[in-house]
Formats: structure tokens, C-alpha cells, sequence
């Protein structure tokens, strides 16, 4: 069996409503939490597996009190064979009567390539390659800014600071966020090879490998990269970071509607929905948005119908029980 397929699937949280959405207007671009490379600097135990620790809110923790985030935004899809999703969807499936199930679309990896698509780079945090990376940033001038009015008032850091959203501007291969940070380009494709989740110090509640996952990812070329933090346990600076919390709130509402990813009927290779009554319902959908339609003949739509399944009927045939 192979280790990759040659679709790539993306699977929604949103159900049959989300899923239809997808199939009329193509995919919404938005924005994911994604960690900041600079946070890749520290080298994590060996024992886990090289895996960032990411604390839950908790005080005393010995790790850092916050984390740097880069809001990004995207589309995501995996190469996973379909008949090997099930553990993909522990994380990514949408809440079924049983457990999670799936709804999503795979469609070609030529249509993917054809949209400047990208596998996801993952690090080990500490590594060479890392560092690498890290060495390439270049903090702005608005960082600085910001930097020098927190000593103003010893002990206190006040608010930060509003800075608007501002289009990604690509030069010597880096690129800005919106607090004029520079980044190499592949940092919108870089991820930790995996994350562990504590809710109490030093005891791990749950790990992801992300690794598994096989991310691709689509970026716009006109993306607004926004800069951002997270505070994980009280202090008393919490004021400061709930700031730069909302201002990365409000700078991504302020960002104009990116353009949806589109893909024609010949482009689809699978339509997955959650369980077996609901592929009429999904097929009567199909026919009402395609039927005479978009060029689509009446061989292609019978086609489309034959490209739809459930997650119901690959549990009972393909999964191992």
C-alpha cells in the first residue's frame, strides 16, 4: 500500500454544511495559529521525542510564559491514503453520533501543483536546520519600538500598541509581517515535527505528531501576515498580552476577503460525507449545483456521483477493527 496518495484530501470540522459550501464556492482562505520560528530556538528533550512543549494555562510552569504565533492565512490538505485517515481524524474529524467521522474532498495533485500547494516543512526545535531558519529574521523597527516603550515604566508594559494588517511583501526571499518582523519565505510552510500539550507542570496531557499528518498547504500570494503572543499563566503584565491578543484579533478582521480556492469537477477524486443517508442528500446537492451547468454534461455529473462514499462504509471495509 502506498505511503502517499495521489489526491490531496481536505477534511472539514463543519459537517455536510461546510462540505456543500465547499463543492458551490470552492475553499475559504483563513487565518491559522501557527508557531513563529523564533520559537524553534530551544532544543526540546530527547525522550520527547523532539516534540515543542506547548503549556496549557497553569502558573509556575518552567517553560516560557508566552508563546510567539504568526497568524497565516490558508488552506490545508494531507496526502493520506483515505483508507488510512482514521487516526487523522482523532484531531481533525467532525463530532459524529459514534466518535468523529469525516466530511471532505480529495481532489488531483496535479490541481494542487497547478495552485502552488506546498508539504509543510517539519523541524525539530534546536536542530541545525532550525537555527537556520531562525538566523534569517530580522526583528522591525516597530518591534524595536515597541520594546524600548515597556522599560518606560519598569515593571509594567501598559498596551501594545496597534499595528494594521499590511500585504506580504517578498524581497531576497524574506517577508513581513505587520509589525515589519522580516521571516524567510518558507516560513509559511514550517511546522514543529510534533507538540505536547501540558495541563500541569512537567506532566504531559496529550502529544500530536504532526508529522503524520502530511500537511500541504495553500498560501495566497497577497497573504497579510499578522504577529502575535499568548500568555499561559497570570502575571502582571497579563494586561499587555490580552492587548496583543486582540490587536492580532482586530488586524485579521481588518484584512480584506481573500479570494476563494477554486477547482472545477474534473479536478475531484473523492467526496467523502459522514454516513450513509447522507449521500442522497449530498448527491441531490451535487446535481442542483452542477446539472447544466459550469459546462458540466450529464457523463461527468453521473461520474461526480460514483466519486461519492461515507466514512461509515470505509470504517466497515477499510479499517482494521
Amino acid at each position: 500500500m502506498p505511503l502517499s496518495s495521489d489526491s490531496l484530501f481536505h477534511y472539514t470540522r463543519g459537517g455536510m454544511k461546510a462540505l456543500k459550501g465547499i463543492l458551490s464556492e470552492g475553499f475559504w482562505v483563513l487565518y491559522h495559529e501557527e508557531y513563529s520560528p523564533l520559537h524553534f530556538k530551544n532544543k526540546v528533550p530527547v525522550r520527547d521525542r523532539g516534540f515543542l512543549y506547548k503549556p496549557s494555562h497553569f502558573q509556575g510552569h518552567p517553560a516560557d510564559a508566552f508563546l510567539q504565533y504568526l497568524y497565516i492565512p490558508m488552506v490545508s490538505f494531507c496526502d493520506i491514503p483515505i483508507s488510512n485517515i482514521k487516526s487523522h481524524l482523532n484531531h481533525y474529524g467532525s463530532d459524529g453520533r459514534n466518535g468523529k467521522i469525516a466530511y471532505g474532498i480529495g481532489l488531483t495533485k496535479s490541481w494542487g501543483l497547478d495552485h502552488n500547494l506546498n508539504p509543510v516543512i517539519y523541524l525539530v526545535p534546536g536542530s541545525q536546520i532550525a537555527h537556520s531558519f531562525i538566523d534569517k529574521c530580522v526583528k522591525g523597527s516597530k518591534y524595536h519600538q515597541e520594546e524600548s516603550e515597556k522599560t518606560k515604566i519598569p515593571g509594567r508594559y501598559g498596551i501594545e500598541t496597534y499595528y494594521p494588517p499590511s500585504q506580504m511583501n517578498i524581497s531576497n526571499g524574506l517577508i513581513n509581517d505587520n509589525k515589519e518582523n522580516l521571516y524567510p519565505y518558507e516560513t509559511l510552510f514550517l511546522k514543529p515535527i510534533g507538540e505536547i500539550n501540558l495541563d500541569k507542570p512537567n506532566i504531559p496531557s496529550e502529544s500530536i505528531s504532526f508529522v503524520d499528518e502530511k500537511e500541504w498547504r495553500y498560501v495566497p500570494n497577497d497573504a497579510s501576515i499578522i504577529s502575535g503572543r499568548k500568555l499561559f499563566h497570570s502575571s502582571h503584565n497579563s494586561q499587555y498580552y490580552q492587548s496583543i491578543a486582540e490587536n492580532a484579533e482586530r488586524a485579521k478582521n481588518e484584512v480584506p476577503k481573500y479570494n476563494d480556492l477554486k477547482f472545477e469537477i474534473d479536478d475531484i477524486t473523492h467526496i467523502v460525507v459522514g454516513m450513509n443517508d447522507e449521500i442522497p442528500e449530498l448527491q441531490k446537492h451535487l446535481k442542483a449545483e452542477y446539472e447544466g451547468k459550469r459546462g458540466v454534461n450529464e457523463d461527468q455529473l453521473h461520474l461526480l456521483y460514483s466519486k461519492v462514499t461515507s466514512y461509515e462504509t470505509l470504517q466497515r471495509d477499510f479499517f482494521p477493527h
